[in-house]
């Protein structure tokens, strides 16, 4: 379903937003994943922080075995009520900040030609939240609680085949 080729790969992924998923991924399966609320109450600083956060784990926690970076790239979803309220909200724009804000901390330390955009239909088509955490489930044999590193486990799995 995706145009990524992750075969012996070591990779991470990230749902991005004011909780932040992420899932570390070794050729051999998932390694570590978790789940980071963004700090700040303005954008700018909510930007920092999840460019920081994203930057340390990434960098300190993982550098020596990210090969690639894959973040799920922001978009409406049709007419859906969920996207409208994003766009109307302004929710959309922030997330794509972050996104921005991620490609270039990243970018810093990993060539930018191995951080990557996912459109979501790419990686899951259209399940909907409960049937990725179902599927996530199955996979793994446990279920995860949070629901953006529940996507960003997801988008692994996809990428590996195996979602």
């Amino acid at each position: 379903m995706n145009d990524f080729n992750v075969d012996g790969k070591s990779f991470l992924t990230i749902d991005p937003g004011d909780n932040i998923g992420w899932a570390f991924f070794s050729p051999r399966g998932l390694i570590e994943s978790g789940n980071m609320k963004v700090k700040g109450e303005t954008l700018p600083e909510k930007t920092l922080s999840a460019a920081d956060e994203i930057y340390d784990l990434a960098i300190k926690e993982f550098f020596d075995c990210v090969e690639e970076v894959y973040i799920e790239s922001v978009g409406l979803w049709g007419n859906t009520q969920r996207s409208q309220v994003s766009a109307s909200t302004g929710k959309i724009f922030s997330v794509a900040y972050i996104v921005g804000a991620l490609i270039h901390c990243l970018g810093l330390e990993i060539p930018i030609e191995n951080i990557h955009l996912i459109d979501p239909r790419k990686w899951k088509g259209n399940m909907n939240k409960d049937i990725t955490s179902r599927r996530v489930e199955r996979a793994l044999g446990y279920k995860v609680k949070n629901e953006h590193e529940c996507d960003s486990i997801g988008i692994g799995l996809s990428l590996m085949g195996k979602l």
